[in-house]
C-alpha cells in the first residue's frame, strides 16, 4: 500500500481527502519533510522548502513563503515554526496567548503567520527546541537550556494561574529532553541530572505520579518499572500518557485500559507491546510503529464510564524512513523523502553478486556492507554462521544478508521473529534498528576504511571502491574491465574537485544533501558518471530553464 496514508477525523479537509470516515486513506502528498496538524488545519513542508496549509475554510493549498523552516509543531488550534536563522513564527488561535502575541483570538486570523512576541529581554539564544500542546507553547533555549512558555496559566509550569501572552520563564535551567503532544494538557521533561518531571493536568493519573490533581509547577516523578535514563520518548494524550524506552518497551499512565479496566495512576507496563520504534498520541487515539514494520492504531472510545480499545494493525514492507505525526484527532503515517536510487542500486549489487569478497553460509556478499550494516567484523560473522548448527537456518540467514542491502525484511511475522532471534544470538539485534541511510552516512564519515583514491587536479579524494561500483555504471564498467587491483585513479572528467566531492557525497547520501553551488556542472556531470541524480536536482532544476533555490536543512 501507499506508505503515505492518514487515519482519523477529517475536519474541513485537513487530511487532504474527501471523506470524513476514520478508515485508512492515501495521503495525496509526497516529498514530505515536516507535517503538523491541529483539529482542522494541516501545515505541510516539502523537501523543496514549499510550505502550504490545507483544511477548514481553505479551498486550495495556501502557500507560505517562510524560508528555511527547521521544524513545525502544533497544538490543538495553533502552529509554531522554528526557522534555521533562529526566528520563531506562530499561527492560529490565541485565546490564552499560546501564539505568544499580545492579541486575542478574534484579532488573529487563523491562517495568518505572525512573528512570535518575545519576552521583554527576548528569548535567550540559541533556541534549542520548540513544542506545543492544547493551549500552550514551550521553548527550550539559551546556554542554560531554560524553559519558557506562553498560553494557559495553570499549565505554564511557573506556578501562575494567569495566562501569559508572551513567553515567561518556567524552569531556569537544565532541560535535557522535553515531551508533549498537540492535544495534551500536560508535559514532561528530563533534566541534566536524569530526573523526570511532569506538569499540568494530572487527571486520571496521566502524570504517572499516583495523583490525579493539577500541578502548576513541575513535580518529580520516580517510576518504579524503568530507569529515567532509558526513556526514548513520551507522548501525551488527553488524560493519558504513553512512554517507550530505548529498548522498545511500552509503558502507560492515566485513562488507558490496556491491561485492565482501571485507571493507571502510576506507570504501568504493556505486556504485549515490545520492540517499539515510534509512538504518537492524539485526543482519542495513539499510534505505534514497531521493528517488524507494523503500525498499530489504538482508538479509545467512551461508553459511559468505560473505555474500550480497538486495535487496527497495518504491515509496512518498507518502514525505515516512516514517521508518525499525530494531531488532536488524526494521524499521518508518511515516508520521509529519500533517494530511492540508493536502494535500487544496492538491490542490483545483491542480485548480481559481482565483486563479492566473502562467503557466509554459502551466500556471497560484500564485507564492507556487513561491517557497517550489522556492526560486526565480517570474518567473525562468517566464523559463527559457518558452524554446523546454522546450516538449517540458511533461509533466515539469506533474508538477513539481503536486508543488509535492501533495508527490508520479509512480509512474514514468523520469519521476521526467527531473524530477530538469530541476531539476538549473535549479539547484533540492535543493528536491525539502523537505517540504510544512517549506515552509509557512517561509511562516508569513516576515512580509515576507504580503500580507493580519486585524483582530481592532483587533489586526492578518498572513497570506497564498492560505493563507486554500486552507484556509478561508469566505474562499475571500468572495474569489470580492469584485472589488476588499483588503489587510485586520475579523474579525467574535467570537473573541478568541488564538483567531484559533491558527486561522491551523493553516492553515499543520495538527495539528502545540500547543494548551494556548481548546479549547472552537477547537472551535466551526472551523465558523465552515469548516475541518476533526479532526487537531488528535481527540486532545484526546471527542465529547459535552470532555476536554483536553497535546499534547506538535511
Amino acid at each position: 500500500m501507499n506508505l503515505n496514508f492518514v487515519r482519523g477525523e477529517n475536519r474541513g479537509g485537513n487530511l487532504g481527502t474527501n471523506t470524513t470516515s476514520s478508515t485508512d486513506q492515501p495521503f495525496p502528498y509526497s516529498k514530505i519533510k515536516n507535517i503538523a496538524m491541529t483539529f482542522d488545519r494541516t501545515f505541510i513542508q516539502q523537501t523543496n522548502n514549499v510550505t502550504f496549509q490545507i483544511g477548514e475554510g481553505i479551498t486550495k493549498e495556501r502557500i507560505y513563503k517562510i524560508k528555511n523552516i527547521k521544524y513545525i509543531c502544533s497544538g490543538r488550534f495553533h502552529f509554531l515554526f522554528h526557522c534555521e536563522d533562529g526566528k520563531i513564527y506562530a499561527s492560529g488561535v490565541n485565546t490564552y496567548g499560546q501564539c505568544g502575541h499580545p492579541k486575542e483570538e478574534d484579532q488573529i486570523e487563523k491562517i495568518s503567520v505572525l512573528p512570535i512576541f518575545s519576552a521583554k529581554k527576548g528569548l535567550p539564544k540559541p533556541i534549542v527546541s520548540i513544542h506545543a500542546n492544547s493551549r500552550n507553547s514551550y521553548f527550550v533555549c539559551g546556554e542554560k537550556r531554560s524553559l519558557y512558555s506562553c498560553g494557559y496559566g495553570p499549565r505554564l509550569g511557573n506556578g501562575s494561574q494567569e495566562s501569559a501572552f508572551a513567553p515567561v520563564l518556567s524552569v531556569s535551567k537544565g532541560i535535557k529532553s522535553f515531551f508533549t503532544s498537540p492535544n495534551g494538557t500536560h508535559f514532561f521533561f528530563i533534566d541534566d541530572k536524569n530526573s523526570l518531571y511532569g506538569c499540568g493536568d494530572g487527571s486520571f493519573g496521566c502524570l504517572g505520579n499516583g495523583a490525579g490533581s493539577d500541578h502548576k509547577k513541575p513535580t518529580r516523578i520516580k517510576p518504579k518499572l524503568f530507569k529515567v535514563n532509558t526513556i526514548k520518548d513520551i507522548a501525551c494524550g488527553y488524560n493519558y500518557s504513553i512512554l517507550i524506552t530505548k529498548k522498545g518497551s511500552l509503558y502507560f499512565a492515566g485513562k488507558v485500559e490496556l491491561n485492565s479496566g482501571m485507571n493507571n495512576w502510576a506507570w504501568n507496563y504493556h505486556q504485549k507491546s515490545q520492540n517499539i520504534l515510534q509512538i504518537s498520541a492524539g485526543k482519542k487515539q495513539f499510534t505505534m510503529l514497531d521493528v517488524f514494520g507494523q503500525v498499530s492504531f489504538f482508538e479509545v472510545t467512551k461508553t459511559g464510564y468505560q473505555e474500550k480499545n480497538y486495535v487496527k494493525t497495518i504491515f509496512l514492507t518498507d518502514y525505515r524512513n516512516i514517521t508518525l505525526v499525530s494531531g488532536p484527532g488524526s494521524v499521518v503515517v508518511f515516508e520521509k523523502s529519500i533517494d530511492k536510487t540508493l536502494y535500487s542500486d544496492l538491490l542490483n549489487l545483491w542480485e548480481r553478486k559481482e565483486f563479492t569478497d566473502i562467503e557466509i553460509c554459502g551466500i556471497k556478499c560484500h564485507s564492507l556492507l556487513i561491517k557497517f550494516r550489522l556492526g560486526i567484523e565480517p570474518s567473525l560473522l562468517k566464523e559463527k554462521l559457518d558452524q554446523k548448527k546454522w546450516r538449517k537456518k540458511k533461509d533466515e540467514i539469506n533474508e538477513l544478508l539481503k536486508w543488509v542491502y535492501t533495508d527490508s525484511l520479509p512480509q512474514n511475522d514468523k520469519l521476521v521473529k526467527k531473524i530477530t532471534k538469530i541476531c539476538k544470538n549473535l549479539g547484533i539485534q540492535d543493528s536491525l534498528k539502523n537505517s540504510l541511510l544512517s549506515s552509509f552516512e557512517a561509511m562516508y564519515n569513516d576515512q580509515e576504511s576507504k580503500d580507493f583514491t580519486l585524483l582530481s587536479e592532483k587533489e586526492p579524494i578518498a572513497v570506497h571502491r564498492l560505493v563507486l561500483i554500486a552507484r556509478s555504471d561508469l566505474y562499475r564498467g571500468m572495474f569489470l574491465n580492469i584485472n589488476e587491483d588499483l588503489d587510485s585513479i586520475t579523474d579525467y572528467s574535467g570537473y573541478p574537485p568541488e564538483v567531484i566531492k559533491i558527486i561522491i557525497k551523493f553516492m553515499y547520501l543520495g538527495g539528502n544533501i545540500k547543494v548551494n553551488t556548481h548546479h549547472e556542472e552537477i547537472y551535466e556531470a551526472q551523465e558523465y558518471f552515469q548516475l541518476n541524480m533526479d532526487s537531488l536536482l528535481k527540486d532545484i532544476v526546471t527542465p529547459g530553464i535552470l532555476k536554483f533555490e536553497s535546499k534547506g536543512e538535511n
